[in-house]
């Protein structure tokens, strides 16, 4: 049987995939985040607020931010390749001026071991796209990304 009509028909099992209506299979990124290759991340950078409970006042290192990011929803921090898109939106600040521990770059959940140091730690990257390996005991802001609901 065959049926070419735009109106939804009663009782027909082509209205739905697996009896799910076509309107269960739409996603949406959460209130604050921002559709990004298939993920959703954060329009507001973290780690810079005087400080909370939550936030301890100065930006985190790398263990903290990562951390946070995957207490909300089992989100991450992004990788280099996703911040940098993001970086290239319009109206998108990345980082902050260079603090006293650390860089003006924000982290990414790119993991790097340093070369002479053998210290772990991430690359950051700022606004101006500037990517530096970071130690993971630097102070960096950070955003997160999650998965679409």
């Amino acid at each position: 049987m065959r049926v070419n009509s735009e109106t939804k028909v009663q009782k027909l099992n082509a209205d739905k995939v697996d009896g799910k209506d076509s309107t269960e299979f739409l996603t949406s990124c959460p209130t604050g985040t921002q559709s990004l290759g298939g993920a959703c991340i954060e329009t507001t950078m973290r780690g810079t607020d005087p400080g909370t409970e939550q936030n301890p006042g100065r930006p985190p290192r790398l263990a903290e931010a990562s951390s946070t990011c995957a207490g909300i929803d089992g989100g991450c921090l992004p990788t280099g390749a996703e911040l940098e898109s993001f970086r290239q939106k319009p109206d998108v600040t990345i980082g902050m001026p260079r603090f006293e521990d650390g860089g003006g770059g924000e982290w990414t959940g790119d993991v790097i071991v340093g070369e002479e140091t053998g210290t772990p730690g991430a690359m950051t990257i700022d606004d101006n796209g500037t990517y530096e390996n970071s130690s993971s005991n630097s102070l960096h802001t950070f955003r997160c990304v999650v998965s679409p609901s």
